[in-house]
């Protein structure tokens, strides 16, 4: 699937979800995307997803700020599309995967 037909399916549940150039990759910026607070609760955050590969990972979430999570998570803060973003360390998200599908593997670290 290529990168307009991905953001569309994102769009179905992400409706303001953009594509964002970062050098020669494409990053999908995804407004107050829910983050679970690992209490029942949840946080509304911007997000940008990687998804290809990045620092060593196959793909990556980026959060504009650190959120609280139900387990001790390995927090990171790199600059990415000209912004300063957290991440977690959080493997094991295949490029494969479509990006919706591949957005809701990457949440699934803060459950």
């Amino acid at each position: 699937m290529d990168e307009q037909a991905q953001l569309m399916n994102l769009r179905t549940v992400y409706t303001r979800a953009e594509i964002w150039p970062d050098g020669s990759a494409s990053t999908v910026f995804v407004p107050d995307l829910p983050i679970p607070d690992g209490a029942g609760g949840t946080n509304r955050v911007d997000a940008l997803l990687y998804p290809t590969q990045n620092g060593g990972y196959e793909t990556r979430l980026f959060l504009a700020t650190q959120v609280p999570a139900k387990h001790g998570l390995n927090w990171q803060t790199a600059n990415v599309c000209g912004r300063t973003w957290k991440a977690v360390s959080w493997r094991g998200v295949p490029a494969s995967l479509p990006w919706l599908e591949m957005l809701a593997e990457h949440v699934r670290a803060f459950r």
